[in-house]
C-alpha cells in the first residue's frame, strides 16, 4: 500500500509540476532570484518523492543500496525538467533557460540527498533498537 501510495504521489506531483510549467502565466524571471528558489523547491520535492517511492519497492531494497536509489531518483527527477525545459523551448509564450535546467538539478539532487540520509537514519535506528532488543 505505501509503495502504491509513493508512486501515485509522485506522478501526480510530476504531472502538476508539468502543467504548472507549460501553462502561460506570470513571468517570475523578473523577481531576483525567485524563478530559481521555486525551481530549486519544486525540484527537491520531486527528487524526494521519486526516491521515497523507488525505495518502497522491496525488490529495490534488496537489490540497491540508497545511493543508487537515490541517483536513479535524482537522474530522473533531473532528466524529467530538461525535457521540459526543451518543451517550453517550444513554445511560444514561454522561455527555456540554461539556469532553470540548473535549478531543477540542484534541487533533485537535494531531495535525493536529503531521502537517502533519513532512509541512513531510519535503517540504522531500525538496527539499533534489533541490538537492545536482546
Amino acid at each position: 500500500m505505501k509503495k502504491t501510495v509513493l508512486s501515485v504521489t509522485a506522478v501526480i506531483y510530476m504531472a502538476g509540476v508539468f502543467v504548472f510549467s507549460t501553462r502561460p502565466g506570470v513571468d517570475m524571471s523578473s523577481i531576483n532570484g525567485i524563478d530559481k528558489f521555486t525551481h530549486f523547491m519544486a525540484y527537491l520535492v520531486m527528487g524526494w518523492l521519486l526516491a521515497a517511492a523507488i525505495g518502497s519497492f522491496n525488490i529495490f531494497k534488496k537489490t540497491l543500496q540508497l545511493r543508487h536509489i537515490s541517483v536513479t531518483a535524482f537522474l530522473a527527477a533531473f532528466t524529467y525538467g530538461d525535457v521540459i525545459e526543451l518543451y517550453q523551448s517550444l513554445l511560444p509564450e514561454r522561455t527555456a533557460e540554461i539556469l532553470d535546467a540548473l535549478a531543477n538539478g540542484a534541487g533533485a539532487l537535494a531531495g535525493a540527498l536529503i531521502w537517502a540520509r533519513l532512509a541512513r537514519l531510519g535503517r540504522e535506528g531500525i538496527e539499533t533498537e534489533g541490538k537492545d532488543a536482546y
